[in-house]
C-alpha cells in the first residue's frame, strides 16, 4: 500500500520489509543512498541464507543495524577494508541472484495484487451491506470481474 506523507516521498511496506522510495530533487532516474540501502536490505532478508554466515552477519550489521566498516571491522577481528570486501561480495552475490531467479521482485508484485484485491474487497463489502449499501448488481459483478482479472494476473506474475 503506498501512502504520500509529503511531496516528493512515497512510502510502501510490505509484511516484513520497509521499503522507501525517495525523489533527488527532480533528478529524475537516481535512486537516493537510502533507498538503496532499503533495496539490499530487502535482498539479504529474501536470500540471506544463500551467503555464508559471516557474510550474512555483516550484511546484516551494515545494512539493517547501522554500523560502520570500522565497527564491523572490530566485531570480526578484521580491517576495515576487509569488511567492504566482504560487504561487496555479499551484495554481489545477492543482487546476482535476484538477477537469475527474480523472487523478491515476483514477491513484491504478488504483494501489490494482493493489498489491490483486499482494497477493491474492503469496498464492495462496504458498498454492498449496512444501510448505505448503494451498488447495483451490474456494478458488483463488475467488482468481482475485476477481482477475478487481479487474481488471474497474479498467475501470469508467477509465471513470468
Amino acid at each position: 500500500m503506498k501512502k504520500s506523507l509529503d511531496k516528493g516521498r512515497t512510502v510502501c511496506y510490505t509484511p516484513y520489509v520497509k521499503q522507501k522510495t525517495f525523489t533527488n530533487n527532480g533528478r529524475s532516474g537516481q535512486k537516493s543512498t537510502m533507498a538503496k540501502d532499503f533495496e539490499m536490505g530487502y535482498l539479504l532478508d529474501f536470500y540471506g541464507e544463500v551467503l555464508t554466515p559471516k557474510q550474512r552477519e555483516m550484511l546484516n550489521q551494515y545494512y539493517n543495524d547501522d554500523l560502520s566498516l570500522s565497527e564491523i571491522g572490530e566485531n570480526f577481528g578484521i580491517t576495515r577494508q576487509g569488511a567492504r570486501d566482504a560487504i561487496k561480495h555479499g551484495e554481489t552475490a545477492l543482487k546476482e541472484l535476484e538477477a537469475k531467479v527474480g523472487f523478491a521482485a515476483r514477491y513484491r508484485r504478488v504483494q501489490e495484487k494482493l493489498e489491490e484485491l483486499e482494497q477493491l474487497v474492503i469496498d464492495a463489502r462496504f458498498e454492498c451491506t449496512g444501510p448505505y449499501a448503494k451498488l447495483t448488481t451490474t456494478e458488483y459483478a463488475a467488482t468481482l470481474t475485476k477481482m477475478l482479472g487481479i487474481i488471474r494476473s497474479m498467475d501470469e506474475v508467477n509465471e513470468s
